[in-house]
């Protein structure tokens, strides 16, 4: 493909392998460098209306080159420009009179806009939602979506927008008489081929004339026998003030549009400051004289139109009745059509309902169609669930059954959940061999009992290249080596294309233990931790607004911010005043953690008071608030922090002073617990802890946990003469300090994993929190004397699975504690936000843990780990 035009269009062509290189072009018929051959139904999106390279209009050209014209000859008025104005006012509705031509649809919007304003002295013009006028300014801000305007103009008061086929809504915008005009299009081509209500178009004439506003009818896409007759508003006898063609005009050879205006439209002032370098030029005149003459002349072709439009009418309401699951409805009129798609819902993967939400299935669709049965379709630009069926005049019955076929293959596959056939087509690998199993599962059928609690939303995305892939149809195995290898590349385009979100999975009911029950969804990205982190703060910020917009939509009572979502909005602190109570789940992913390692320690009979911690990430949220729950058991805590900042451990210094202010000032000092005794036997005591007066209230008193640390770390040397024993040891050095832990909390944002075999000692229990994994693979492959287990694991009220990957192929019943958090905090129908900024409290974090208990929520291990290897180390 060629890396100079639009790169970003083909990028788009070959997600969808569309790339291909066109070198013939006959009829309805596209070849191609290969030697494959496409059915065209697209017609440039209308633009062919007797196929291509019909021979008449070659002919037209061949002997307008044997006779030498003038082609371009202004200010001098060319033979075919007089002659196609003609032509045009003789056919065209109404009183129309003038004709002002162009080259592309959009410039005549343009011409149409500055023609009613010049006319009218009114600035402002009135267009509908869901509308398509063009891509250049005026065409844009025109255009009911402001996808098309909004990175190139501001937001405009000259232009208003109305509900399509909203008489009322019409009628009163246009009382204002502030309208210079209404431009409408008879069907909404690229908002869906939506057909408004009969009357509709008859209506906007009629208010238009009461309220002094100009009528442009846009007939860029139906114009010139598209719907069935010469111009799609003559179904309702409507006579604009302005009319726009411009598409079927050029015979798919050269481009020409044309504005045609009554007197009621046209003024001096005008078409005195209006003009065009490429207007009136013979040749595509000429060529347009030609259109018309075949279009006027042949009455079979309109005949035609007519009726393949209701066959393949026909026969896709008989394809809808056949797939109910895969096809919604049938829009348009003659060969204007639109197959509307539904919403992919596929319990086996993540990945297709998110790029069903993310307008991403039409193009599948038409990729499956190209690439498999050598159809040519896109989608429509406005509506991307609705496939464009939009082919030549010369359309056979016999080519529309070849559609129809091809389409029952892909109802059959969405029908049966087959969806990783039309990936396979977009990816360009071959059809998945039929011993390739798929991983289909069904949630037992919970009836909900008693009041609904609310809706949780919570957020995910894959946390590693291959975790993507197992979020897929089939998963990883459903790939061999070399397909795995294209599918990352074909993911890592879809992200640039389709970064945002979208609903991923719908949970009907998870029941409360105390009754009642929830609801809710998990809404999802394509993007993995790498890519999230390398987001520049404005893209952040818009990925997190189509998380929350979903959400807030789906009536969100809670929002959890799962994996790395939470790390790019700080903790949940940037979107803390999104208007729905956020939580990060650290608070019950820290304490179920620390539950796990208590666990194991009284089923092995280990005392913990004899044994040092580890904490790497401790100054993260999960890592601070597992320290401040479970570290006074432990005879030593090393306290590991970043290691590409080895001299740095500032932040450390906050954390550690924070747990001697617990230790010494909450119910969990005891002069049983080690790390206390050790402390008191070097003369600290509550009374100097108190001394230091730190109120936590709304501020997070970090300088004053230093200088607490900082103080009892003197006070010990000055007892003993050295920080020898001192019980907290503070580090940024994981390679030197992890092989003394016996015990490993890892919890980082680190991305990717670490932490090797060699660095733990012998016999080490390490309860890896991080997602994605801070342990390498090797650690669990090479050292079997160790205990490596996932923390913050949970056991759900009920035997449910979040869809076929849930979450990161958990077992049925289990799911991430930072994802149950935000189910338990929606069943106890909290007001506010909670586990926010990194720094919340340890006593937040138990009251959540408590709640957990009370609805039926509980830590999850394995048994293998808890037993553990045979250690051949003693703890007394």
């Amino acid at each position: 493909m060629n890396q100079h035009l639009n790169i970003e269009r083909t990028k788009l062509l070959e997600l969808i392998n569309f790339n291909k290189t066109i070198t013939k072009a006959r009829g309805s018929y596209l070849y191609s460098d290969i030697g494959d051959v496409y059915l065209d139904f697209t017609s440039q999106f209308g633009a062919v209306p007797f196929g291509h390279n019909p021979d008449f209009l070659w002919q037209t050209m061949i002997a307008q080159k044997a006779i030498e014209p003038g082609v371009m000859i202004q200010p001098f008025s060319t033979k075919g420009a007089s002659q196609l104005s003609d032509l045009l006012i003789r056919f065209a509705p109404g009183d129309l009179e003038y004709v002002t031509f162009g080259c592309t649809g959009a410039e005549v919007v343009e011409v149409a806009i500055k023609m009613a304003k010049a006319k009218t002295q009114r600035n402002a013009i009135l267009s509908t939602e869901n509308s398509f006028h063009g891509k250049t300014m005026a065409a844009a801000l025109a255009t009911g979506n402001s996808y098309y305007s909004e990175c190139f103009y501001p937001p405009s008061e000259a232009f208003a927008h109305v509900p399509y086929s909203d008489i009322e809504a019409l009628e009163n915008a246009l009382a204002s008489k502030q309208y210079a005009a209404f431009i409408v299009e008879p069907i909404q081509g690229e908002g869906g081929m939506v057909v408004p209500q009969d009357g509709y178009l008859k209506a906007c004439e009629q208010l238009c004339r009461k309220h002094g506003t100009l009528l442009i009818v846009d007939e860029v896409q139906t114009g010139l026998g598209r719907t069935g007759k010469l111009f799609a508003c003559e179904h309702e006898n409507v006579e604009p003030d302005i009319l726009l063609i411009a598409k079927a005009l050029s015979g798919g050879l050269i481009p020409i549009s044309a504005c045609l205006a009554n007197k009621r439209a046209w003024s001096k002032d005008f078409g005195q400051r209006h003009s065009a370098t490429f207007a009136n030029n013979h040749l595509a005149t000429m060529i347009g004289c030609k259109v018309m003459e075949k279009l006027t002349g042949e009455p079979e072709i309109l005949h035609n139109i007519c009726e393949s439009g209701n066959y393949l009418h026909q026969r896709l309401t008989t394809l809808i009745t056949k797939f109910p699951v895969a096809f919604a409805a049938a829009r348009g009129r003659g060969l204007m059509r639109g197959l509307v798609l539904k919403d992919w819902v596929d319990e086996e993967s993540y990945l297709c309902p998110t790029i069903s939400g993310q307008g991403f299935i039409v193009p599948l669709v038409s990729a499956y169609l190209l690439n498999r049965h050598h159809i040519f379709t896109m989608p429509t630009l406005n509506d991307n669930n609705v496939l464009r069926l939009q082919p030549s005049y010369l359309i056979t019955h016999e080519e529309i059954d070849t559609l129809i076929q091809a389409l029952e293959e892909v109802g059959s596959l969405i029908a049966e959940g087959k969806f990783s056939e039309l990936l396979r087509a977009a990816i360009g690998l071959k059809p998945q061999p039929s011993q390739i199993t798929t991983r289909p599962y069904k949630n037992q059928t919970i009836v909900p009992v008693g009041e609904k609690l609310g809706t949780f939303c919570f957020f995910v995305h894959p946390v590693t290249e291959m975790h993507t892939i197992d979020c897929m149809p089939g998963g990883r195995n459903a790939y061999n080596a070399i397909e795995t290898e294209k599918v990352l590349n074909w993911l890592d385009n879809a992200k640039s294309l389709y970064g945002e979100a979208a609903p991923a999975y719908y949970m009907p009911c998870i029941p409360s233990a105390k009754g009642g029950y929830v609801d809710g969804w998990l809404i999802s990205s394509l993007l993995t931790p790498k890519d999230m982190m390398r987001l520049p703060k404005d893209k952040k910020t818009r990925l997190m607004d189509s998380y929350i917009g979903i959400a807030q939509e789906k009536g969100a009572n809670v929002i959890g911010l799962g994996a790395f979502t939470s790390v790019i909005t700080r903790s949940g602190t940037t979107v803390a005043n999104c208007g729905t109570p956020v939580t990060t789940g650290n608070a019950f992913t820290a304490l179920t953690s620390t539950d796990s390692l208590r666990q194991i320690c009284q089923a092995r009979d280990i005392d913990t008071g004899y044994m040092t911690l580890g904490i790497v990430g401790v100054s993260g949220s999960v890592g601070r608030l597992c320290f401040l729950d479970i570290g006074a058991e432990f005879q030593k805590v090393c306290l590991i922090g970043n290691a590409r900042n080895l001299n740095n451990v500032e932040k450390l210094e906050v954390v550690a002073g924070e747990f001697i202010l617990k230790l010494f000032t909450t119910h969990i000092s005891s002069p049983l617990r080690p790390i206390f005794q050790t402390l008191a036997e070097a003369g600290i005591t509550h009374h100097l802890i108190n001394s230091f007066g730190t109120d936590q209230g709304n501020n997070y008193p970090g300088e004053q946990f230093r200088q607490i640390y900082l103080t009892v770390q003197q006070k010990y040397q000055d007892h003993h003469g050295d920080l020898k024993n001192f019980p907290l040891l503070l580090t940024n050095d994981i390679e030197n300090t992890l092989p003394i832990c016996d015990v490993v909390i890892t919890a980082t944002s680190n991305g990717e994993a670490f932490i090797q075999p060699e660095l733990l000692t012998e016999g080490a229990i390490v309860c890896d929190v991080a997602r994605p994994s801070d342990l390498q693979q090797e650690v669990k492959q090479k050292r079997a004397d160790i205990t490596a287990y996932d923390g913050g694991l949970v056991q759900l009220p009920a035997a449910l699975r979040f869809g076929g990957p849930n979450i990161a192929e958990l077992d049925l019943g289990i799911t991430l504690a930072c994802l149950a958090e935000t189910v338990i905090l929606t069943m106890s129908q909290v007001k506010q936000s909670y586990s926010l900024g990194g720094v919340s409290s340890i006593e937040e974090a138990r009251d959540i843990f408590q709640m957990a208990k009370e609805h039926g929520f509980n830590t999850h291990l394995y048994e293998e780990d808890i037993i553990g290897p045979v250690l051949s180390k003693e703890y007394a």
